[in-house]
């Protein structure tokens, strides 16, 4: 077998093989976000030992592709230093050739070292002749070579320019890829997040309760020691499923011979799902086919700031939910506002959460808090979040491609699309508690 179909054997198993990693590592990903948005932790037992055999099965087919990789490069590297110098033209001596003499001319074309083709270049050669080289003690091939240094060289080649030493320079692409960085989630792994089978959730709502429970006396005749009537009373709410999807569209022979291309696009389409799931929790405006957010649920709390300074304005809006007979368990806020209230002074000039050498600040009055864009600026969300909000998945994220649209299929071009389907409702607004004009 020839060194050239060694070579194109080799590229065409690294090809494959990049294909199959980046597959891999699309349902690693896809299983770790399908967790997290059914509000599994992937880091806890079982869940954890499938993500890492996912992860692990990537990492294989990575080390196999580093490996083919290296062997291409040598082989590579050894077809250029044993090419034939083009017709016409000698045979490329290279460094210890009996073949090759002092002086002998080296052919520009070909794969030679580009230290080849310099002292081969009439300037070189020019250069030489006018004495400002001193080379008395140097030699070609075999013999030691004086070193020169970079002041020296910068008037015969320079090295940005693609007409000189620029035109054997090689970019070196990094393999790491730098995403676009993303907004976490933060919303999904707050709330009660169940399954459904439908397109309609109902669910039943106490509306009222009247308690008359009292002390009765013991009767002493027969229309004495009754006990009084309590009642309570249920309202039915209905929640309907929404749809969130998106799509990207892409070219069949850049999926094909770029297989790390179609699991960078699997993974935009995912993230960009779940952070508009994320978003419409907290903001969705409830028309057409949106869901219905905390932020715009009626009957949800409020509490001024007013005078008060932050942690007194956070307090009271613990105490509405508490009077609620709920407790809450996260204060969501804007990182501007998590600033605000991180630098909080005493009357000494002493931060509230301690000095900036501690990490301090992820709680307030004992209440975890949550630091994210998602929530509007100004207006932080003390909740019960468990108990006052649930979230019904009918269909977690999936991923789809066709080219079954408009000519795509004669254009060779396909659509990567994905969606999901969920309800949302707000259960308990007494449970939720905006804190105005932080």
């Amino acid at each position: 077998m020839s060194m050239t179909i060694s070579i194109d054997n080799l590229r065409k198993a690294l090809r494959d093989t990049n294909a199959k990693a980046a597959v891999a590592f699309a349902d690693a990903e896809k299983l770790k976000d399908g967790m997290i948005a059914a509000g599994v932790d992937p880091t806890e037992g079982e869940h954890f030992e499938k993500v890492d055999q996912a992860y692990k099965a990537y990492s294989v087919l990575a080390d196999e592709s580093a490996q083919i990789e290296a062997k291409l490069n040598r082989l590579q590297e050894i077809e250029g230093i044993s090419s034939k110098a083009p017709a016409g033209e000698p045979r490329r001596p290279i460094a210890g050739d009996p073949e090759r003499k002092d002086g002998d001319a080296l052919p520009l074309g070909g794969r030679g070292r580009a230290a080849d083709r310099l002292l081969a270049s009439e300037p070189y050669k020019q250069l030489k002749a006018s004495g400002i080289l001193d080379m008395s003690d140097a030699r070609v091939a075999t013999a030691p070579v004086k070193v020169l240094e970079r002041a020296e060289l910068k008037t015969l080649v320079t090295g940005l320019s693609d007409t000189q030493a620029g035109a054997f320079i090689l970019a070196d692409r990094q393999t790491e890829l730098l995403e676009l960085l993303r907004r976490p989630r933060v919303v999904a792994g707050l709330v009660n997040v169940g399954d459904t089978d439908s397109d309609m959730i109902e669910y039943v709502e106490q509306s009222s309760r009247t308690n008359n429970a009292a002390e009765v006396a013991e009767a002493t005749s027969s229309a004495d020691g009754a006990a009084p009537e309590s009642g309570v009373a249920f309202t039915v709410r209905q929640v309907l499923v929404q749809e969130i999807k998106h799509f990207i569209p892409a070219t069949k022979r850049a999926i094909a011979d770029a297989g790390q291309v179609r699991a960078i696009i699997e993974s935009e389409l995912v993230e960009g799902v779940l952070e508009r799931l994320d978003g419409q929790l907290l903001s969705g405006n409830g028309t057409a086919s949106n869901l219905r957010g905390i932020y715009n649920t009626s009957g949800i709390s409020t509490q001024a700031k007013g005078s008060d300074s932050r942690p007194d304005a956070v307090h009271k809006a613990f105490t509405l939910i508490r009077i609620a007979n709920l407790q809450p368990d996260a204060l969501g806020l804007h990182p501007n506002d998590a600033q605000d209230l991180r630098l909080e002074k005493d009357a000494n000039g002493a931060y509230l959460f301690g000095p900036p050498s501690q990490a301090g600040g992820d709680q307030v009055w004992g209440v975890p808090m949550v630091s994210n864009v998602a929530f509007t600026d100004g207006t932080p969300l003390a909740g019960a979040y468990r108990r006052g909000a649930s979230l019904w998945i009918r269909e977690g994220v999936s991923m789809s491609m066709t080219d079954a649209h408009s000519d795509w299929f004669i254009r060779g071009i396909v659509a990567l699309l994905a969606s999901m389907r969920a309800g949302f409702a707000v259960t308990r607004p007494a449970a939720f508690c905006t804190i105005t004009g932080f």
